[in-house]
């Protein structure tokens, strides 16, 4: 079931909208807080009605306002993205802050449809059309009527179903399967794909002339991998999203269980985070613990080497401020410990991150890092680090004359 705005009114018994200040011509988009709870909480929790919040900043904030114009807008979309990116959750926020608001969302996952069903499930069949169809079939086009149709995985939808879905973008009109009867439809198409369809046209598994019909407007989700500047706070809000929804006991995550999420890859990306911690919030409760532990979590451990470096990014007294200043705290940390290994190359590091070199340097501003700064400290960090060396190469020199002493003495005392 699709969220709605919060001053949402149902229809009549005649199945006409009820008159509201929000016509068709008026209605205001609306997101969650932040866009971490878009990618977060599942979508029939967000009741909040705010377009953005303050401290929204850099590529969140822009990404934010571009999903707000483009929502509004009445044009086709594609969402691409790996299995477990929040393609369809951020299917429904843009159906709910759009035009079409009001209206039928309605969703279809070719991957999950035979194939030899698709045809009577998107577009309707008539009586006796096939085994099945004892009566005429609506179809999901028909059923989105005036809304929004999501096609989930439409990569792999077959090269003859492509054919006839390129037939119905182009001019609206239909046939129902084993019907002479056109019909026609006013929907807005979005579709989503795990995969890069540009390179399935190149294939040809994929139809160009399809593929620039459904991506008017092409909207790229990262994995959880190349996020690791906000995958804390997501994890957080994660957190407080399963403990509100199965009305668990407030708890918060310790600082090696952060440890832990922030150095993990996450291949299942947020799908598998979300029910990571679900399932961490459900142990805790049953330990009757007041934090989230690492052995909680249940995630695969870390090579040595790699969590000795994790650790020296996330300490505990992170876990005592508060949300925004402990987030902000570990980016500097992270971001300023790369930016060393590669030598301060500000587009090298961009890479390693997984960020745009624009992005990083916001970041950048935005956390008030320095290179002056970084060195200058460095360097007293290197120089108490020669000073301690000096001093013990000292004492071991020391060391060693006196017991070139101790073997002269004890050799005349032989003689």
């Amino acid at each position: 079931m699709s969220p709605v705005p919060p001053d949402f009114e149902p229809k009549n018994e005649s199945n006409k909208p009820v008159e509201n200040k929000h016509s068709h011509h008026n209605h205001q988009p609306w997101f969650p807080v932040s866009l971490l709870e878009t990618y977060s909480l599942d979508a029939s929790l967000v009741k909040k009605q705010t377009v953005l919040k303050e401290d929204t900043q850099g590529a969140e904030l822009k990404f934010v306002q571009k999903l707000t114009k483009i929502a509004s807008l009445d044009i086709n979309l594609l969402l691409s993205g790996e299995t477990g990116t929040g393609k369809t959750c951020l299917a429904h926020l843009l159906h709910v802050n759009s035009q079409r608001a009001y209206q039928p969302f309605v969703e279809i996952n070719c991957a999950a449809i035979p194939e030899m069903l698709l045809e009577s499930e998107l577009f309707g069949a008539a009586k006796g059309a096939h085994s099945s169809a004892f009566t005429a079939v609506q179809g999901k086009i028909a059923a989105a009527e005036g809304g929004t149709l999501f096609l989930d995985e439409v990569n792999l939808m077959s090269q003859e179903m492509q054919a006839k879905l390129l037939q119905f973008l182009n001019d609206g009109h239909y046939y129902p399967l084993g019907s002479s009867e056109v019909c026609k439809a006013d929907i807005r198409l979005i579709c989503a794909a795990n995969s890069c369809l540009e390179t399935a046209t190149n294939d040809g598994t994929f139809r160009e002339d399809l593929y620039h019909r459904i991506s008017t407007y092409p909207v790229q989700l990262r994995p959880l991998r190349e996020r690791k500047e906000d995958l804390i706070q997501i994890a957080l809000a994660s957190c407080q999203s399963a403990i509100t929804k199965h009305k668990l006991p407030q708890m918060g995550m310790s600082s090696q269980s952060l440890l832990a999420i922030s150095s993990y890859t996450w291949p299942g990306n947020l799908r598998e985070l979300n029910n990571t911690i679900l399932r961490a919030c459900i142990e805790a409760a049953m330990d009757e613990s007041t934090s989230i532990e690492r052995h909680h979590l249940g995630i695969a451990s870390l090579p040595p080497k790699r969590e000795r470096r994790a650790k020296q990014l996330l300490t505990a007294e992170n876990t005592t401020e508060d949300l925004k200043t402990a987030t902000q705290t570990f980016q500097r940390a992270y971001i300023e410990k790369c930016l060393n290994e590669n030598e301060w190359n500000v587009s090298h590091t961009a890479r390693v991150l997984g960020l745009s070199r624009g992005h990083l340097h916001t970041l950048m501003n935005s956390l008030e890092i320095d290179r002056d700064v970084t060195t200058k400290i460095g360097e007293q960090s290197s120089t108490r680090k020669t000073q301690n060396s000096q001093e013990s190469k000292a004492a071991t020199e020391k060391r060693r004359r006196a017991e070139d002493g101790n073997i002269v003495e004890f050799r005349r005392n032989s003689n």
